[in-house]
């Protein structure tokens, strides 16, 4: 589980350094919205998200349990200033639509996005 977890967490900083190398007319950002990853040693994450949402005056819109332990809200400067100083904290970034940009076919009716099938997960 621990390495599923560091996987999806390097996954998610990648993300984040792909959206910052990408033009910003290439991407779609969400306005003011950001996803809150928190450490791993973090016991209670539910605990430490109500507690920043009530000490930021924010509300999360999705909480984050299995992946990764986290949540994503829209955040004022002041508020994004605040849980980037908070203990147990491990990633701030933008909140990003990403698209797959091409397609591959496997058979007559079935299309992957490319590069899903070097990690054989078509036949998965």
């Amino acid at each position: 589980m621990r390495c599923l977890q560091a996987a999806l967490a390097a996954l998610l900083c990648a993300a984040a350094a792909l959206a910052a190398a990408t033009p910003a007319a290439a991407q779609d950002v969400t306005a003011d919205s950001y996803v809150v990853a928190f450490d791993e040693s973090t016991a209670t994450p539910s605990a430490l998200t109500e507690a920043l949402e009530r000490a930021g005056g924010f509300r999360a819109e999705h909480r984050y349990g299995f992946a990764l332990q986290g949540f994503s809200a829209r955040l004022s400067p002041s508020q994004l200033e605040r849980v980037r100083r908070e203990p147990g904290v491990a990633a701030v970034v933008p909140d990003s639509v990403f698209r797959a940009s091409g397609l591959l076919s496997l058979s007559a009716k079935e299309t992957l996005p490319v590069g899903v099938r070097r990690i054989a997960a078509a036949t998965a």
